[in-house]
């Protein structure tokens, strides 16, 4: 998996937010309390979450080392963090939702969700 973008202006600093949804009976995606904040240039510093989930989302963001503030210009990423794929080995069987906004200041500058089908094979 990879994704890509175009920064059309350079972002001098970002925040990224990251929160773990679970889909329940009512089919309705409740929040897991695992949102967690991570400075996009300082990516290996997970704020929020407990430390458990801190320390796996800080190990698996090393994989974005290439990122370096300012972020410009198309940027592709193809190891994606390990983050993403969370759901498959830790949680229950369900479908969960990963939701991650990056904002610049006060402003949103990307939306992203994701869904993931954990189940036993």
């Amino acid at each position: 998996m990879s994704a890509g973008c175009n920064f059309v202006k350079p972002l001098k600093a970002a925040m990224l937010e990251i929160e773990i949804f679970r889909r329940n009976k009512m089919e309705e995606y409740k929040s897991m309390n695992m949102k967690v904040l991570i400075d996009a240039c300082k990516l290996e510093s997970a704020k929020g979450g407990n430390g458990v989930i801190n320390y796996i989302i800080s190990m698996s963001m090393r994989s974005l080392s290439s990122v370096k503030c300012p972020l410009r210009g198309n940027m592709t990423i193809t190891r994606m963090p390990i983050m993403i794929f969370i759901a498959e080995g830790f949680f229950a069987e369900g479908e969960y939702k990963v939701s991650t906004k990056v904002y610049s200041g006060a402003l949103t500058v990307l939306n992203l969700s994701l869904s993931i089908t954990s189940g036993k094979n």
